[in-house]
Formats: structure tokens, C-alpha cells, sequence
């Protein structure tokens, strides 16, 4: 069985992209007019505090959320920052399917890093989460392989990223988006729940 390369490096690898203007190994652009109004993010009305992306990613999911997310409470939990994001990836090792949460620090931003150069990456607006502007960006290719990730403002200058890879029986019967924007609506419940 073919083994897929896991989603840890979306917000490095596109960031490298955004921060060089060129778009490399990125796929076409998807979408847009041209005018400089389609680069400029919705605009958040009840941001966040900016603390909200500055604790451990590992706690922005609960136990219940990520046994309820991966079908399972044997998981295995890593943690990284790659300069741009600290994150937390929580496996599901005989299923395959993972859930990654992204702390975009290095995005000061917030979704406007992504939004300007929207033209030379893959790039879909999505519908808000808890009335949060979403987008899902990266690689084109990624939803073959059960991936997707999406970028959630929460303030001007502040975003995370919730990124799924759904298990190997389910790639080509259900969309990863829709895990990944259950993922970031877990991420919202435990941001706004939180003291």
C-alpha cells in the first residue's frame, strides 16, 4: 500500500511561496478577478485576542474532540514549530488519518498573508466557521490523497490552520474539507471557551 506524505509543512512550504512571490512547485492559480479588492480578507467582526495562537497547539483540542475526530483514544501526538507555525499533529496509526492545528505566528497578517498572493496558489473561499472567514490553500493535489487544509482568521493579524488527512478506506468517498472545517470549529469551541 502506497503510504501518503503527511501534511506538516502547508504553512512553511506556501508561506516560502508567499514570502518569495514566485510560485515554484505550486499549482495554478484558482479564481480571483485581478483587482486588488479580491486580495483583501473579509473582515473579522468579533476578533479574537491575539493570545489565542500563543499557547500549545496540543490544547486546542480537548480528548473527547480528537477521540470523537479520529475514532479512537491510542493516538500518537507530536509537536513542532517549523518558524512560521507551532503545531500539533494528533495520529491515528492503523487508520492513517491525522489532524493537524497550526498556530500562525509567522502570518502577522493574519489571513491577508494568504489572501495576497491568492493568485499563485491553489486558494478556495469557504464558507465562515462560528462566523470565522475560512479558506482552504496549499497544493491542488492534496484532496487525492485525503488532505486538506484550511487557513481561519480570528483577528486582523491573527490566524490558525485546522488540516485533516482522512483515513485510507475513506479517501474518494468523503471530502476532507469537511473534517477539516469540523476541526476548526472544534479549534473555536475550545479558543472561545477558554478563560
Amino acid at each position: 500500500m502506497r503510504s501518503t506524505p503527511r501534511r506538516r509543512v502547508t504553512a512553511a512550504a506556501v508561506s516560502a511561496v508567499l514570502v518569495s512571490g514566485c510560485s515554484g512547485g505550486a499549482p495554478a492559480p484558482t479564481g480571483g478577478t485581478g483587482d486588488p479588492a479580491d486580495t483583501t480578507p473579509p473582515a473579522i467582526t468579533h476578533p479574537l485576542p491575539a493570545t489565542v495562537i500563543s499557547g500549545d497547539p496540543c490544547g486546542a483540542l480537548t480528548t473527547a474532540q480528537t477521540t470523537t475526530l479520529l475514532g479512537s483514544t491510542d493516538l500518537h501526538v507530536e509537536k513542532e514549530d517549523n518558524t512560521v507555525a507551532v503545531m500539533c499533529h494528533w495520529s491515528n496509526m492503523s487508520r492513517g488519518s491525522q489532524i493537524t492545528v497550526q498556530y500562525l505566528y509567522g502570518w502577522t497578517r493574519g489571513l491577508g498573508t494568504v489572501y495576497a498572493k491568492r493568485h499563485q496558489i491553489y486558494f478556495r473561499e469557504m464558507g465562515p466557521v462560528q462566523g470565522y472567514p475560512t479558506v482552504e490553500f496549499g497544493w491542488k493535489f492534496d484532496h487525492e490523497y485525503g488532505r486538506c487544509g484550511i487557513a481561519v482568521g480570528v483577528a486582523e493579524n491573527t490566524a490558525f490552520e485546522a488540516d485533516a488527512t482522512i483515513s485510507r478506506e475513506l479517501v474518494g468517498h468523503l471530502d476532507p474539507c469537511d473534517a477539516a472545517d469540523r476541526i476548526a470549529d472544534a479549534v473555536l469551541t475550545t479558543m472561545t471557551s477558554t478563560p
